[in-house]
């Protein structure tokens, strides 16, 4: 029998472990009610995101601050439940500890998000009201904007803040559905980054852009996706636009063709844009778009104007027959030379039906420019949904459909890194951007019928993400030209010249990669083929030639590799795509092995 010491010191020494259990488990219950408090603020926090986006988009402008008020305070109720003592213990603690810090970031961001950015934008969105932003008499209310401008670039800066803290959250450690929880949600900011960025630099830049400081002149331009280049299409014509305090007018306009081919081209050429493009880049001002970096096609385009015209404008925009097909989704249809032109068949008459009903160019080109003058005298009159237009103008920046380039470098500054400035180098600068590009060279109108489908997946090894990083991917080029020869030889010469056999489409894929990173080999259909490697402003290109028969598909298969860590994180890499004639581009990511 033991001691009656030795018994008392057992006896002491297991009760201190039963305390120190019984305290141990009441730490986990405590940190256990606050995570699920946490989990039900943050679902709570989410149905009034989802509330106060509805709000924003119906105009319910008297329900922003009371539902702002209710995100604010779920979203601060989840953070005070995550940021005890007991939390911030154990974040050092192995094994959970990554996974605490990870839910912790998580809240606490989200709540930042609420504090900050909601809240600004939120109140921004009560200025910006479709009723304050409709123009009168052809003019467009500046005021509004210069209103709204403090509290949109506070949000975008708190935004910002939010992507970097969670770009700096290390997740190799964390539980998967928190990990793919933290991969969701900074995915939705980094969209949420892209659209107020593009927010942001409008409100900024529109007062003084639309002649709030003075009169401005630009140079509209209208690609014609008909016939594919990098940027959409061949720039079928140029219109002369000026502002002045917010008053637009469409002063004149010029068919792309009437400018002929100069000997030289009109600026000079660096010799990747002559490989890769030709040294028409510079000599046509239909082929400015060749190039995917809309800044330097707009500085061809306006050099040539100036050139030949005498005029030298402030910046130049770039819309297609598909972005017009938006637009009228807010104007309501046009009658266009005898013609109803709607949201639905705009595309299929400006890229395909005016061909065979006017065989003479001069008579398409005066068409096109009747149809633009139309939609824009609907706009110019108030005698459109704002709110309608507002989303359709956002749709077209996303789709590469509206860009924009100013020539006052302070301007652009602001729109570099931006959807609507259409650059080499990614949406901001941070984000890993694939470019795929396609360059129709059959000379045809025959990219009506063209579609694009790229296709991005991580390099798998044994079910898992391969080690290196790797990124597949795949790119199918698509051709919706009639199968049969009759239906073939029913369209319009115009459309099919020169395509050899009839209907076939010869197209340059330029496949674009993101800084310091490169192609792998390059397989067509199965096949491996020759490319050529370009270095382009200090991005990897490699460009393949191929042929579509009609009705018929080619595969281009290849592997991003050399991804810097962050590029090869699931969903950092963002992918862009010549916009195609009737929204026939798909890009899809996958994150997961198959």
């Amino acid at each position: 029998m033991a001691p009656p010491r030795t018994r008392r010191l057992g006896l002491v020494t297991g009760l201190s472990l039963l305390a120190l259990v019984i305290v141990l488990v009441g730490i986990g219950i405590w940190m256990a009610l606050g995570a699920l408090t946490a989990y039900e603020r943050l679902s709570s926090a989410r149905e009034d995101i989802t509330e106060l986006q509805q709000d924003v988009t119906d105009g319910n402008i008297a329900g922003i601050d009371a539902r702002v008020a209710s995100l604010r305070a779920d979203t601060a109720e989840a953070r005070d439940a995550v940021d005890t003592w007991a939390w911030r213990l154990a974040a050092y603690a192995p094994v959970l500890g990554d996974d605490v810090t990870a839910l912790r970031t998580v809240v606490a961001v989200t709540d930042d998000l609420a504090d900050g950015p909601a809240a600004s934008l939120a109140r921004a969105a009560t200025t910006l009201t479709a009723d304050a932003l409709k123009p009168v008499d052809g003019r467009v209310p500046l005021e509004p904007l210069r209103e709204a401008a403090p509290g949109v670039t506070a949000g975008f800066d708190g935004l910002v803040a939010a992507r970097t803290d969670l770009g700096s959250l290390d997740t190799s450690g964390v539980a998967g559905p928190l990990a793919d929880a933290v991969a969701e949600l900074r995915g939705e900011v980094i969209d949420l980054v892209d659209r107020v960025a593009l927010a942001d630099r409008l409100v900024t830049l529109l007062p003084p852009m639309l002649g709030g400081d003075g009169p401005r002149r630009y140079l509209l331009l209208n690609q014609n996706t008909a016939e594919a280049r990098s940027l959409g299409g061949i720039a079928g014509t140029a219109i002369l636009v000026t502002a002045n305090d917010g008053r637009i007018r469409l002063q004149r306009q010029v068919a792309g063709n009437t400018f002929g081919e100069l000997e030289e081209p009109v600026l000079p050429l660096s010799l990747a844009e002559q490989s890769l493009y030709g040294i028409g880049l510079g000599t046509y001002f239909l082929n400015a778009p060749n190039t995917p970096d809309f800044p330097r096609a707009a500085e061809l385009a306006a050099a040539r104007w100036q050139r030949d015209v005498g005029q030298e404008v402030a910046g130049v925009l770039s819309v297609d027959p598909a972005a017009l097909a938006l637009l009228l989704r807010a104007t309501g249809p046009v009658q266009v030379g005898g013609v109803e032109l709607t949201a639905d068949n705009a595309a299929s008459l400006l890229l395909s039906g005016v061909y065979a009903a006017l065989p003479d160019p001069t008579a398409q080109d005066e068409f096109f420019a009747l149809a633009a003058k139309r939609v824009f005298d609907r706009l110019a009159a108030g005698r459109a949904d704002v709110r309608v237009a507002a989303e359709s103008l956002a749709t077209a920046v996303e789709e590469g459909r509206l860009l924009l380039w100013s020539r006052r470098a302070g301007e652009q500054a602001e729109l570099s890194g931006s959807p609507v400035a259409g650059e080499l180098d990614g949406r901001d600068g941070r984000r890993p951007e694939l470019g795929v590009y396609l360059f129709e060279t059959t000379a045809s109108k025959l990219s009506y019928y063209e579609t694009l489908d790229v296709t991005t997946r991580p390099v798998c090894s044994e079910g898992e993400p391969d080690p290196s990083g790797d990124i597949a991917v795949r790119v199918e080029v698509g051709s919706q030209v009639p199968r049969s020869r009759e239906a073939r030889e029913s369209l319009p010469d115009y459309v099919v010249a020169g395509s050899d056999p009839l209907g076939t489409l010869r197209t340059q894929v330029f496949l674009y990669a993101p800084p310091e990173a490169g192609f792998g080999s390059v397989l067509v259909d199965g096949e491996p083929v020759g490319i050529r490697s370009v270095l382009h402003d200090g991005l990897f290109v490699a460009a393949v030639e191929v042929e579509v028969p009609p009705g018929g598909t080619v595969v281009v298969v290849t592997r991003l590799k050399d991804l810097s860590a962050a590029a090869a994180r699931p969903g950092a890499l963002a992918v862009r795509t010549t916009p195609m004639s009737r929204h026939t581009q798909l890009t899809k990511q996958a994150l997961d092995c198959p």
